[in-house]
């Protein structure tokens, strides 16, 4: 999959030069074969191949700087790929809630500590708890603990 979102099919969206492959963007991007960022990974180190123009390498190797900087404070999100039933149910409000709060904080229509108030009622609310709990059980289950 992230060689067809990167690359597109050979002979349709690319050829190949002595190796390399010339991809033909505006077609990729009329088949929409690029469209698949939500569900792959494009910066996939499996696909790097030698950039066919100068320009070309010097955004790449500005791209593995900046992959390489990202890599000494990056730390992975390890609830990925855990289920809660709770959390299907809360969490399309609880991100609205989220994204809200700190919008009005950031334009200055709350104050910071308005964060800290609404931290301190999740941790009394009976459906967050219980998502914490399923959250945190699927986790040991993941992990064999």
């Amino acid at each position: 999959m992230s060689a067809i979102q990167r690359f597109g099919f050979e002979g349709v969206h690319y050829t190949l030069e002595n190796g390399v492959k010339i991809v033909n963007f505006d077609k990729l991007n009329a088949d929409n074969a690029s469209d698949f960022n939500q569900i792959v990974n494009s910066i996939d180190p499996s696909l790097d191949q030698t950039p066919p123009t100068p320009d070309m390498k010097a955004a790449d190797d500005q791209r593995k700087v900046v992959q390489a900087e990202r890599a000494k404070v990056s730390k992975a999100d390890i609830s990925v790929g855990l289920n809660s039933a709770t959390a299907l149910k809360i969490s399309p409000q609880l991100d609205k809630q989220i994204q809200d709060l700190k919008s009005k904080i950031i334009i200055g229509r709350e104050p910071i500590t308005a964060w800290d108030d609404f931290v301190a009622k999740l941790k009394t609310n009976p459906d967050f708890v219980k998502m914490t709990e399923e959250m945190t059980e699927a986790y040991h289950k993941r992990e064999g603990k």
